[in-house]
Order: structure tokens, then C-alpha cells, then sequence
């Protein structure tokens, strides 16, 4: 059998979520437990998290270098609120601030 004959089907790479959040005004954010943290995933070599809200929704988030670092301390099965803090203009990058919540109470 010759390759040229072989199904090729199976598409290799990032499987490109719906719901990958892109926020665009200071303030939006997302609430949910952390279900997923991959580094170096793409092109980019970004941390790539996936969150759950409490519907069973997931959202994807690809994390550029300021994001990324906040979430060093992040770790899976965390419930975290991250804020889009906006695009700083004369640094070029974007600002976020992430919270964990305290389950301890």
C-alpha cells in the first residue's frame, strides 16, 4: 500500500475551542474552578488554561507573559476570578489581576 493511498482525516495541532475568552474592556473577567494548565501550547508557546464555571461550562483562556506569571501560582482545582485590568499602551502589553478564592470558612 502506498502512502498516497492512506484516510488522512485526522487534522494534528490545537483543537480550537468556542469559547476561548478574548476580553476587549477593562473589567470583564472570569469566575471558575481550574480545570486545565498546559504551558507552551501553539505557535506562541502560550499557558494555556481551561476554567469551569458552576454551569459545567469551559471557557479557554491562551495567557500572554503578564497572565501567564500570575498564574504560576495558580494550581488545577482552584476556583479563580481573573480580571482584565486593559491594554497599557506604552508598555504594549495587556493587564490582568487574579484571585483565588478561600475555601477555608
Amino acid at each position: 500500500m502506498s502512502y498516497n493511498d492512506l484516510d488522512f482525516s485526522e487534522e494534528l495541532g490545537i483543537k480550537h475551542d468556542d469559547n476561548v475568552w478574548n476580553p476587549s474592556v477593562a473589567g470583564e473577567n472570569v469566575i471558575g474552578k481550574l480545570i486545565e494548565k498546559t504551558p507552551n501550547v501553539g505557535k506562541y508557546k502560550q499557558l494555556k488554561i481551561v476554567m469551569e464555571n458552576e454551569m459545567g461550562e469551559t471557557l479557554t483562556i491562551f495567557c500572554q507573559t503578564v497572565l501567564a506569571n500570575l498564574m504560576k501560582q495558580a494550581e488545577v482545582g482552584d476556583i479563580l476570578k481573573i480580571i482584565y485590568e486593559g491594554y497599557v499602551p506604552d508598555k504594549n502589553y495587556n493587564m490582568y489581576k487574579v484571585y483565588r478564592a478561600n475555601l477555608e470558612e
